[in-house]
């Protein structure tokens, strides 16, 4: 599977529109003439986000009940995905699903946790103590699947794979 996004890069004339789209993709200058010119070009930007979607995607069976952060890209329809949400600390309900009891009578085998999210709320666990907890708890569970923040030439924040049942 490719994850992919498009993107435009819209500025005042002269800004560098064109000398960031060649650094990001590699492509040749052309000569615009003074008139907008449209370009296509493809910028390699791996993330560890990506690399835990590739992975689980290549190691989990079709049709796996899985829970999965806010901040990851979305998954195939291959699975069947509880999304996992962060409440404001300003409202009084946190997420239901962000208890393990819950997930396991749920059917759910596996949860995806990343750094921007449980590093985050760990760090402010007096607003947050509930999906403190939750993350607290999870590292107790078998992880199997780890990509760490800034591995090799990887953008984004860790993430984790850990099994349930």
């Amino acid at each position: 599977m490719r994850a992919s996004m498009k993107a435009g890069i819209v500025g005042l004339a002269s800004a560098g529109k064109s000398t960031l789209f060649q650094l990001l993709t590699g492509a040749a200058a052309s000569a615009a003439a003074g008139r907008p010119e449209p370009r296509v070009g493809i910028a390699r930007v791996p993330d560890t986000r990506v690399v835990a979607l590739h992975w689980f995607e290549r190691h989990v069976d079709r049709d796996t009940r899985i829970a999965v952060d806010p901040s990851l890209p979305p998954f195939s329809n291959k699975f069947r995905v509880v999304k996992l949400d962060l409440p404001l600390p300003s409202e009084d309900h946190p997420d239901p699903d962000r208890d393990l009891k819950r997930l396991r009578l749920e059917d759910v085998h596996y949860v995806i946790a990343t750094g921007a999210v449980a590093d985050r709320v760990l760090a402010a666990r007096e607003d947050y103590p509930f999906e403190a907890r939750f993350y607290e708890r999870l590292r107790l569970l078998k992880r199997v699947f780890y990509v760490a923040k800034d591995a090799g030439d990887l953008n984004g924040p860790w993430v984790a794979v850990y099994k349930v049942f």
